[in-house]
């Protein structure tokens, strides 16, 4: 009887555990709506005239599988060529926690990072590379919409500590993010547009500023599961 009721108490704590460190999928923490299967997103730098590309792959579940990162060039008589520059894949979680194999410029060893949900509903990304270590907490509100991130980490044994905060329109687009370095006391505010959404009611393009200066230009292309 003993050894019972010390298996079923054994059971209950798991359980509590399991739930305590709730993991959403990858479409929840982009905000996506839909059955999204590939997610595009080019990136173009108004100031350095620079695109990237970068492609997320999601499962059925919407979780990512990979993402793969692109420099868009552009070669006479040819048009844009995409690059390649980095991989991403995404382990599947083992329990409340990932990890993330990334590959960059061929033949250096792939970086390895790690995404762990807590019991606070919150992520935590953790990454080393050399003398860079990064640690960021990613928090969220009841909407599943992304409250703030706070990177803190070392580069050459330099400490850093910044923080991101976001801010939503009525419709749930992102209004605003104001960056703070908490270690200068330096704050930065870059404010966003969205123009047009596709089917699903995600953003098609979205424009970041910066002091009324658009900075940037954001071209999103969507592909779903039937």
């Amino acid at each position: 009887m003993k050894k019972l009721v010390l298996l079923l108490l054994l059971i209950s704590v798991a359980s509590c555990k399991t739930e305590d460190s709730k993991v959403q999928n990858d479409l929840q923490v982009e905000g996506l709506q839909g059955k999204v299967k590939t997610y595009t997103k080019i990136t173009t730098d108004l100031q350095k005239f620079e695109t990237q590309k970068s492609v997320y792959h999601f499962n059925t579940d919407g979780f990512i599988t990979s993402v793969e990162g692109y420099l868009v060039v552009q070669e006479p008589e040819v048009g844009n060529v995409d690059l390649s520059v980095s991989k991403i894949d995404y382990e599947p979680y083992k329990g409340n926690k990932r990890e993330l194999k990334v590959k960059g410029i061929e033949g250096v060893s792939p970086i390895i990072s790690t995404e762990e949900w807590n019991s606070n509903n919150q992520l935590i990304t953790y990454q080393k590379n050399g003398d860079f270590i990064s640690n960021k907490i990613h928090s969220f509100n009841d909407k599943g919409q992304l409250l703030s991130i706070e990177s803190n980490g070392t580069v050459s044994d330099i400490a850093f500590n910044i923080v991101e905060s976001y801010y939503y329109n009525d419709d749930n687009t992102i209004q605003k993010v104001i960056r703070e370095d908490r270690d200068s006391e330096q704050k930065r505010e870059q404010t966003y547009k969205v123009w047009g959404k596709d089917k699903e009611g995600n953003p098609a393009v979205l424009e970041k500023s910066v002091k009324d200066l658009v900075v940037s230009r954001v071209l999103y292309e969507y592909e779903y599961y039937e």
